[in-house]
């Protein structure tokens, strides 16, 4: 009678599960049209393809987009809302620039509540949490907002600068974000430069025959400097910190890490086809690259205490936590 009982609770159970994942694969469908739409929308009230996110079929395009939402890391789908919403902003219709945004808010709200989203690993130590004393008295002003965030992999930091970027309105910038947007400067200029042999010659004097990634730092740095002009962003890495301090611009540096083991079991968790150890071996390489990246380009140590406004243990405050923490920095 017993295993009666137990087999039946598991088909219901089963039938639950089942209504559970038709119901969020049909809640992922809807969506991924209306970020479709919403991509169609922006681009036709700009009255222009180029630089588009979406532009191919619509079919494949759809496809992606569901592809993209059902990655548990999120990036792909975050960094396609970025771009998305950093070119609404750009909209001058007052109205529809608002109706947009307020579109793209549901989206992400939308995003956001899937069972699997960017938005739905935090990482959080609640006994380091338990200590935390809050104790914040400086106060940042700048003619722009300007935002710039270092941090270790696997220390929530990008979701952070997101979720941060989201709170205050403004732009985002990350290093898939920024390779996009000079895509799209690059296309503008060859419009303008039809000729392939100029091209190479505009860009050979332009960098003075440098390495190429030398060559992509420097065209990253006038990016970031050319706006930094004109806009309010928060942007990750790319040694924007030291850039915008030689050339005197004002901005509040942040730096996000955590103690290394939860850094770990964070990417471990979020990446299902690596284990622990992988996890430990990825996390090593990377702030390996980081840290001789900074020092070729800055002349500093990567995550010095000395180089930052404010340097924050993620695990200490969760993600949404850190966001506050920023904020209450910034305003108090």
């Amino acid at each position: 009678m017993e295993d009666e009982v137990a087999r039946a609770i598991d088909e219901v159970n089963k039938e639950k599960l089942e209504k559970f994942r038709t119901e969020t694969q049909n809640t992922v469908k809807n969506l991924a049209h209306e970020i479709y739409r919403l991509d169609e929308e922006v681009y036709k009230q700009l009255g222009s393809s180029l630089g588009r996110v979406f532009s191919g079929d619509k079919k494949r395009e759809i496809h992606s987009i569901i592809s993209a939402l059902n990655d548990p890391d999120g990036y792909k789908i975050r960094n396609d809302l970025v771009l998305i919403s950093n070119m609404a902003r750009t909209i001058k219709n007052k109205n529809m620039r608002k109706s947009v945004m307020q579109e793209y808010s549901q989206i992400l709200k939308k995003v956001r509540s899937l069972p699997e989203s960017f938005a739905g690993n935090d990482i959080m130590d609640y006994e380091l949490a338990g200590l935390n004393q809050l104790n914040l008295k400086t106060r940042f002003a700048s003619n722009h907002t300007i935002i710039c965030i270092g941090r270790t992999y696997g220390s929530g930091g990008t979701d952070i600068g997101f979720a941060l970027a989201d709170k205050l309105h403004i732009n985002y910038y990350d290093a898939e974000v920024i390779k996009e947007s000079e895509n799209i400067l690059e296309a503008l200029e060859n419009e303008k430069k039809k000729n392939f042999l100029s091209r190479v010659i505009y860009d050979f004097g332009k960098y003075h025959g440098l390495a190429k990634e030398d060559a992509q730092f420097f065209k990253q740095s006038e990016l970031i400097l050319e706006k930094a002009l004109t806009e309010d962003f928060v942007i990750m890495g790319r040694c924007a910190d030291k850039i915008l301090t030689n050339n005197h611009i004002p901005h509040i540096s942040i730096f996000i890490t955590a103690p290394f083991e939860i850094r770990a079991k964070r990417i471990a968790s979020i990446k299902h086809n690596i284990s622990l150890r992988q996890a430990r071996k990825l996390l090593k390489k990377i702030d390996a690259a980081s840290k001789r990246h900074y020092r070729n380009y800055t002349l500093q140590r990567w995550g010095d205490i000395q180089n930052y406004d404010l340097c924050i243990n993620s695990a200490c405050f969760g993600i949404e936590g850190s966001v506050e923490l920023i904020l209450r920095s910034m305003n108090r």
